[in-house]
Parts: structure tokens; sequence; C-alpha cells
């Protein structure tokens, strides 16, 4: 499942991978989708909140160019 990847608990590669898919997919569905769904909203938030500062950066790009 896709908010399964982005977990703690998995390497960071697959980690950076996670957070890939889960933008691509908050691209594609935009605000409609995350009311809709609010699982993908809660995924890109989880990212921004993430121990690792470079995990949180690209939370921070992905909303810079979502703005």
């Amino acid at each position: 499942m896709i908010k399964d990847i982005p977990s703690l608990k998995n390497p960071f590669p697959k980690r950076k991978l996670g957070n890939r898919l889960v933008f691509a997919v908050a691209k594609n569905v935009g605000e409609e989708g995350f009311d809709k769904n609010p699982t993908i909203m809660n995924l890109v938030l989880s990212i921004m909140h993430d121990n690792n500062y470079k995990i949180r950066r690209d939370g921070v790009i992905f909303m810079k160019e979502y703005l």
C-alpha cells in the first residue's frame, strides 16, 4: 500500500521513493482529491513532519511546486 512506503520503519532509499510516489498522487488528485480522501493530505503532512531533514526538504519542495 502507498501509505506504508514512506514509513519510518523502511530504509531511507525506500522512503524517498515512497515520498515521490505520494507527491505524484497528490499532484494528480489536487485539492478536490484532498477533500474526498484526506489520507493523501495526511501523508503529505507526515512527510513534512519527518525527523529526517532530507525528507522534510522534499516536502517543502513539493509544496513550493504545488503552490
